[in-house]
This record gives structure tokens, sequence and C-alpha cells, in this order.
């Protein structure tokens, strides 16, 4: 299902970068997690239900659901992926040909000639999701465990800073992923921002020794949990073990009075 749906992330030109993601918490008596994904300037949260045993994964583009714990080779049962509205219009009109085309209080459904189920709906204002589930799922049932609404914060609004306002921290995200889909093979779990007293003086002078004649005026941390790849070949140049889930990687950024975010060093 995975390959499948890096084809629909193409085709259908999904956008969204990963820019913060919660640890599982309770949420009226069940487990959840969320994400937060740009959609070209519309936030989005995505909530996912994990009772029961569920898991999940936040890519760049797309959330991944499992009906058990996440592991080698699973496959996901669901996926939820943010779409433009030209894309989420023309997905609408294939479906009109498709077995069990349903469109009902806000939600446009139907079947897949591989079995497949999708459905498609209005987020917010401007902001449109698709979630596909596997076709041996109940999909109405498992189209429940997604919860997703827009967010627009201020402007000084950041989740648990005092520094930094939300823009700033999807930026400095903005920065690190690119660097990260470059690593053939890695999956990535989970980024989120250390906090506001990693931001010291101290570390912003130890960032200013590492690049000469630097003259970073800001620094900020990213904390990201990945897994290794298994393949050897993708292995190579990196001092990563094979098939290893990694927690808490650092991400150090730094930026001058008028500069962009830039990815001073990363690792342990």
């Amino acid at each position: 299902m995975k390959k499948t749906l890096a084809a629909i992330l193409t085709s259908a030109m999904i956008l969204g970068s990963l820019t913060a993601v919660s640890a599982a918490t309770s949420l009226d008596g069940r487990q959840t997690a969320s994400a937060h994904l740009d959609q070209s300037g519309n936030e989005v949260v995505v909530t996912v239900d994990l009772s029961d045993g569920w898991s999940a994964e936040f890519a760049p583009a797309a959330v991944y659901l499992y009906d058990g714990p996440v592991s080698e080779g699973a496959e996901p049962v669901a996926v939820g992926l943010t779409l433009y509205e030209e894309v989420y219009q023309g997905q609408i009109a294939i479906g009109e040909d498709q077995k069990n085309f349903r469109s009902e209080n806000g939600i446009t459904s139907y079947d897949m000639p591989d079995g497949s189920h999708d459905y498609y709906f209005e987020a917010g204002e401007n902001v449109f999701f698709m979630v596909t589930v596997n076709k041996d799922m109940d999909g109405d049932a498992v189209m429940e465990r997604f919860a997703v609404e827009p967010f627009s914060p201020t402007d000084d609004e950041a989740p648990g800073s005092q520094l930094f306002t939300h823009e700033d921290i999807i930026a400095a995200t903005d920065k690190v992923m690119e660097e990260f889909e470059s690593w053939d093979g890695c999956e990535l779990h989970d980024i989120r921002y250390a906090g506001d007293d990693a931001s010291s003086d101290e570390n912003l002078a130890w960032l200013n020794e590492l690049k000469e004649d630097a003259e970073y005026t800001q620094c900020m941390e990213l904390l990201m949990d990945f897994h290794s790849p298994t393949e050897e070949e993708k292995l190579e140049g990196t001092a990563w073990e094979p098939d290893h889930e990694y927690t808490d990687y650092q991400w150090w950024l730094a930026r001058t009075a008028d500069g962009e975010w830039t990815v001073v060093t990363f690792g342990y």
C-alpha cells in the first residue's frame, strides 16, 4: 500500500511539510497522536485515534495509520493526505463513476477498482483532505479514526516557545526536511521543537565557532526520531546502524539578523 500511495503522492501533487508532532496523549479516553501539516499556507491539525493498539507514522506529506505496532515490512491500513483544490475536485469527479459512490455529511467516498476505499472532505476554508483505506478494512470505521481541522496561529504564537513565532519554527523545519529527504531509505517518525532553553547564548556562540566568519544572531534546536535503512548500500558514508530507531536526533540551526535559517550541524 505504501508503494501505491507513493504514486498518489506524486500524481496528486500533495502539499505539505511536517511542522510539529506531539507525543501520544490521552484525549477523551483515547490514545491519540497529532501533527501539523502545512497546505499552501493553510495549516491543518491531523489527529489519529490510536486506541486498541493502533499506531501511526507522520511523513512530510502523509499520515500512515496501522492496526498494530509499526514494524519492518508492516503495511499501513490507511493514509491521510492533504490535496490541492483542483486535485480534490478532480478526484470527486472521478469517483462518480466508481463503485459505492456516496456524498453525504460533507464527505464524498467511493471504492477504487483495486477495492480500496477513498474518502474526501474539506477540513476548512481552502483545506482539502483525503483518506484512503485498505480494501480489507471497514473503511467507515477506519475513517472515524481521523480528525482534521484548520489551524491558524497568530504571528506571535508558536507551540512551546516565547522566542520564536510559529512561522519561524515552520521555516526551520522546512530546512531540516530539505536535508532529510536526501537520506535514502530513512523513515521519519517525528520532528519537534526542542524548546527555548536550547537557544541559549552559549549554544549560539558554539554554532558561530563552527562556521568561519559566521555572524549568527539566533539559534534553534529541532529533535527528530527516524528509522535507518536496512540495505547496506544505503548506509555507505553514514555512521548509522542498519535497521535502527534513532530518537532525539539533534538538528542545530542558526540565522543572521536578516537571513534565513541554516542547518549548521546535526547528530548526537
